[in-house]
């Protein structure tokens, strides 16, 4: 975590204040939840438990609202598992494909 923190303090490009408020309101007011039916390809949905940003509730309604879709819960993860532990993260989604690919 502390290697994650030390890299977002040292990004030369970052973001105006007026930018991230945008953002955030792009966030809040974006509501696609009713169209989530409508993805037809295979879909993993990975959430951390221990986010505190986008509990696994928010992965929950995701994975609820695509057909089939799979949703799973990272033991010791929060925000970012990507980064937090790549090789983890990269080996899971390596899986979800190779079940896809020995579907077909």
């Amino acid at each position: 975590m502390a290697q994650i923190v030390e890299e977002a303090l040292a990004f030369p490009h970052k973001p105006s204040p007026e930018a991230i408020h945008r953002t955030l309101d792009a966030f809040v007011a974006h509501q696609t939840a009713d169209r989530l039916h409508d993805i037809a390809a295979p879909t993993l949905v990975l959430a951390g438990d221990e986010d505190a940003v986008t509990p696994p509730r928010y992965g929950r309604i995701v994975a609820d609202g695509i057909p089939d879709a799979r949703m799973e819960v990272l033991s010791g993860e929060a925000h970012q598992p990507f980064q937090e532990s790549p090789d983890a993260f990269n080996a899971r989604v390596d899986d979800f494909w190779r079940e896809i690919e020995a579907r077909r």
